[in-house]
């Protein structure tokens, strides 16, 4: 499973500063953008897009999935679209999403001991994930883990990862 795990990350590259096509915010702030795919196992790129800088995470991202693949990626990269793309293709997918992502759960699942000393407060499968409108993988079957980390909101409450997958194992 592990075996196939692909990271997609992006960064700026200031280094391309005076190329008119890099430009970011205005004309003092120029760079470009270099979305990539890794073999996280492996170490080894798979792809890799460059863009000028304020150009769509997401949709390097889609361009970056591939069938067979076990992506992961973070909440910059969230596109529901990606989570259909994802069952279509096929491939695995864990996404890290906002505390705050609408969601339907449809049953809740057992914690182990195990799981509950890792800091998973919940897992449950979703019945459908974000707003109504913004449902393209509705029908599909999708998995929420809430872990509690150890950093600290500045109001003091623990922080919390949210990851979405449709891997059900």
């Amino acid at each position: 499973m592990l075996r196939d795990l692909v990271a997609i990350d992006g960064s700026l590259l200031p280094a391309l500063p005076r190329r008119v096509w890099a430009l970011w915010q205005d004309d003092q702030h120029r760079a470009a953008k270099m979305q990539v795919a890794v073999a996280a196992l492996r170490q080894v790129p798979l792809g890799v897009r460059v863009t000028a800088g304020k150009g769509s995470e997401r949709e390097q991202t889609r361009q970056l999935v591939q069938p067979g693949g076990f992506y992961v990626y973070d909440r910059g990269y969230v596109d529901y679209d990606l989570f259909a793309q994802g069952h279509a293709l096929p491939c695995s997918f864990i996404v890290r999403v906002q505390n705050t992502a609408a969601y339907e759960v449809a049953h809740e699942r057992p914690l182990s001991a195990a799981a509950r000393a890792a800091g998973v407060t919940s897992d449950v499968i979703l019945q459908g994930v974000g707003t109504a409108p913004h449902r393209p993988c509705a029908a599909q079957p999708l998995r929420m883990v809430r872990v509690t980390t150890d950093k600290r909101h500045q109001d003091g409450t623990p922080g919390e990862l949210v990851l979405v997958t449709k891997r059900l194992d």
